[in-house]
Formats: C-alpha cells, structure tokens, sequence
C-alpha cells in the first residue's frame, strides 16, 4: 500500500485551492469584461439613435430649405407669412443655423459618453462659440434651447455672452 506524506496532502490541497481560487478570480473577470463591453455596446446604440433622429431632422429642415420656407417661423413661430418678410438668404441662413444646433446638440451627446477624443471636441467647441455669437440668429438658440439637456445649455452658455454685451 502506497501511504502518501501528510506534508505532500497539504501542499496538494494548497495547490487545488489556489488553482480554484484562480479559475473563480478567471471567470469574475470575465463576467466583468462582458459586462463592461454589454455596456459600451449599449451607449454606442443610444448614439446611434440619437444620430439618427438628428439627421431625420436635418433632412427635413432641407425640404424646408428647398421649398424656400422657414422653418422657424412655421415650425416654432406658426406663422406662414412671416416667411414672406425674409430674402431667400435670410431664409437659408436661419435654416442651416437650425441644421448645425442638431449637429452641435449631437456632438456634445458624442462627447459627453465618451465616443469623441478630446481634441475633437475642442474643435466642436469653437463651432458652438461660432454660432452661439451670432447675435441676428439667437433667437433660433433662444428657441431651441427648452429642447436642449441642461449639459449642452450649460456648455454653451459658459462664455460670457457677446450678443447681450
């Protein structure tokens, strides 16, 4: 009969233990990075449909614009006839300033879950400005801002305001 050295049991068992202990830390490890990656997935589709609602906007902003209609004064204002007291390029400017708050609105949700570097959004930032300091198309802002989260409010009214100054 072959008799086995209690110190030699002990080592095996530390070892079985340590091997249990590593395979458990192995497979919490995992779960994590499936969870963290679930995750991920799941803010880059919330993006997505956010994009996509923006561009949705976007393109009909352009019919607007191709029809020669404001959409501010039919949209938000409900008034046809105001249309007739703007120049087609009036018209065209306040059009694409709407355009470029969905795409700013949108970059700052980009931003904000992390999907944008830095330096892309420093750039971003300095259209926001851009726009944001066109006194003769603020109202556009001033309008669209109770559709706006609290953060892009936030970023864009954190300079001093030059159009009140």
């Amino acid at each position: 009969m072959f008799v086995v050295d209690p110190v030699v049991r002990v080592k095996k068992e530390i070892f079985e233990k340590t091997i249990q202990v590593i395979g458990v830390a192995g497979v919490i490890g995992l779960l994590v990075f499936v969870g963290l990656e679930l995750r991920q997935s799941q803010e880059i589709a919330i993006a997505g449909q956010f994009q996509a609602r923006a561009n949705i906007s976007i393109q009909g902003i352009y019919t607007w614009l191709e029809t020669g209609m404001d959409w501010q004064s039919v949209t938000f204002d409900g008034n046809s006839q105001y249309n007739e007291e703007l120049s087609s390029f009036d018209i065209a400017r306040r059009n694409y300033t709407h355009v470029m708050w969905f795409f700013l609105e949108n970059d700052f949700f980009q931003y904000s879950q992390e999907l944008m570097p830095d330096n892309m959004w420093a750039a971003k930032l300095n259209t926001i400005r851009l726009f944001y300091y066109q006194c003769d198309t603020r109202e556009i802002y001033l309008t669209r801002k109770s559709l706006f989260s609290r953060e892009f409010i936030r970023e864009v009214e954190s300079t001093p305001d030059e159009c009140r100054e």
